[in-house]
């Protein structure tokens, strides 16, 4: 009894506790889907960067600081033999085209950090998927192993109580306890894993309280009728503009800046007036030769972000040849286990009870065939873990949102 009501707990996912939790029960991915878009620190990261580069974005047409200031020089001599105070103000713009190519800079800085949002949220929900998906597994794997683990127990305490009585040999003994050691070690591993999952769907969710998943039996994941991969050529597409911007902007700091003064200048003396001008200028580097280095240096990133962009693109495509080739075999392990192997395992059971019913084989050998066809049970579940990690790897590798 002990044992089925530790069972019950694990598989809806609670973790034995010496004080009382409140607990998040998962009905549906989609729900805990939902929850990780909300909670994850890592998703909000990234919102709040495609935020700050929009804000950059409304800051390109910004100028520097303008100068205002006062000055007094006794050098600087009115008709009327007394220094001007002057005041003035200073502005300094860039080239008109810099203007323009910041603009452009700000624009792709902020369609990356969007893009990059957008994968993001995809990996998220991928890793909220497979996290789910895993869970569930272990759950009905769990489900299988407490199924023996009683059995075991069972027949090791009928078994003790045999051979204290005299009625079996020390040899029936030893081996019912061990095969119920071996298989009460898988149970106790079996919790332990479905635990690990918990904290790893936990990760992705980032919630305080802790966790229930629902169980449900174990399905196989429909395949994802979809090959396109747009969203990571787009985000290579963007990184290779954004560089040519850098670039195009680094040229432009060659380009000549601009200056603008007004001034006004006066004194009180006698027959003093105000004294108005101004003075127009240009700015220019006077030595290139660190110029030419720094676009030197935008150059060479640009060849190296064309060349990440292409081998990410490649080994992208490679993952996804590898996946769904993987795919494709644990869907033919599923396809002969269905056809063959669950219906031999389960007439394997049907026999083997009515068997030991009728007296034609023992105890031992009927718990035997039943492990047996309980394993085939276990190896189809390992198969369709396997093909759903697969199938929700492949599926946001090649879908879009």
């Amino acid at each position: 009894m002990k044992q089925l009501i530790n069972i019950g707990f694990l598989l809806v996912g609670c973790v034995t506790s010496s004080h009382a939790q409140s607990y998040i029960t998962l009905e549906s991915l989609e729900q805990a889907v939902s929850i990780a878009w909300e909670n994850n620190a890592g998703l909000q990261a990234s919102v709040l960067e495609e935020e700050r580069q929009l804000q950059l974005q409304k800051s390109a047409s910004s100028l520097d600081k303008t100068q205002i200031y006062h000055a007094f020089d006794e050098n600087n001599i009115a008709p009327n033999d007394r220094a001007l105070r002057v005041y003035g103000v200073q502005q300094t713009f860039p080239f008109p085209t810099v203007w323009g190519s910041r603009k452009r800079l700000y624009r792709l800085n902020t369609r990356v950090a969007h893009t990059e949002y957008r994968m993001r949220e995809w990996d998220l929900k991928r890793r909220v998927s497979q996290a789910y998906s895993e869970v569930t597994y272990h759950q009905n794997r769990l489900h299988q192993l407490f199924f023996l683990d009683s059995l075991y127990a069972e027949f090791q305490q009928a078994a003790t109580k045999q051979y204290t009585l005299g009625e079996s040999g020390y040899l029936e003994k030893i081996t019912a306890t061990n095969y119920y050691q071996r298989i009460h070690l898988k149970h106790l591993q079996a919790e332990e894993a479905l635990s690990m999952s918990y904290a790893k769907l936990g990760s992705a969710l980032q919630v305080e309280d802790s966790i229930q998943v629902a169980y449900v039996p174990l399905t196989q994941m429909t395949v994802p009728d979809t090959s396109t991969a747009a969203l990571a050529s787009t985000y290579v597409n963007l990184v290779q503009q954004q560089a040519e911007a850098n670039l195009r902007l680094q040229r432009q700091s060659l380009l000549p800046d601009i200056s603008m003064e007004y001034f006004r200048g006066f004194n009180r003396g006698e027959n003093a007036r105000v004294y108005n001008g101004y003075s127009l200028g240009l700015s220019v580097p006077l030595w290139f030769v660190p110029f030419t280095h720094q676009i030197q240096a935008e150059k060479i990133r640009v060849a190296r972000v064309e060349q990440e962009g292409r081998h990410y693109l490649q080994q992208r495509e490679a993952h996804r040849n590898q996946l769904q080739a993987s795919l494709n075999q644990y869907q033919q392990a599923i396809q002969y286990l269905e056809e063959s192997g669950l219906p031999s395992a389960q007439e394997m059971q049907e026999v083997a009870r009515k068997s030991y019913q009728l007296g034609e084989i023992n105890y031992l050998n009927y718990i035997q065939i039943l492990e047996s066809a309980t394993n085939s049970q276990l190896e189809y579940l390992n198969n369709l873990n396997d093909y759903n990690q697969t199938f929700w790897e492949l599926y946001y590798l090649t879908s879009l949102p």
